[in-house]
């Protein structure tokens, strides 16, 4: 949850003496906008060698079960994963960034407020997309608002230290 992620980094901070905190959502965009990844993200492109998303192995995933055959796949890519996969598994962006793209959605600090007259708590803003989602779907620009509770198989956390 983003709330473990928070903690840990508390943690890290006490540990190392420098202030660790999650990426706000500006922070994060700034990364992966540094390089490769545009504003489309990896739509209509072979993202194998740069992104861990939704691909042909994901299929398999339908094929056993384990997946509800509605979610979708890009099947003009085979990145090698069926879910998470090693961190620099795959090719870093310009500025040395590996997976802020694909691999696993992470947690941001940037809260989300509902539409006024919804009944939805407050949130927080998770980014870049998992091994889950389509390339359409994970570009830098996406968010995806959670409640700071919740823990989902496919949303991690990068740590940032602030000077």
């Amino acid at each position: 949850s983003q709330q473990q992620a928070m903690a840990f980094c508390r943690w890290l901070s006490v540990k190392t003496g420098k202030h660790c905190t999650l990426p706000t959502e500006e922070q994060w965009e700034w990364a992966a906008l540094f390089g490769k990844c545009d504003e489309s993200g990896y739509a209509g492109k072979d993202f194998s060698k740069v992104a861990n998303l939704a691909d042909r192995s994901y299929l398999l995933k339908h094929a056993s079960g384990e997946m509800p055959m509605w979610r979708p796949a890009a099947l003009n890519a085979e990145d090698g994963a069926r879910v998470s996969a090693k961190v620099g598994t795959y090719a870093p962006n310009e500025a040395g960034v590996y997976d802020l793209i694909g691999n696993v959605a992470e947690w941001t600090t940037t809260a989300w407020t509902p539409p006024k007259g919804s009944s939805a708590p407050p949130q927080v803003i998770a980014k870049g997309g998992s091994w889950r989602d389509r390339p359409k779907t994970a570009t830098p620009f996406t968010k995806m608002p959670a409640l700071a509770g919740m823990k989902f198989v496919d949303i991690g956390f990068r740590v940032i230290i602030e000077d």
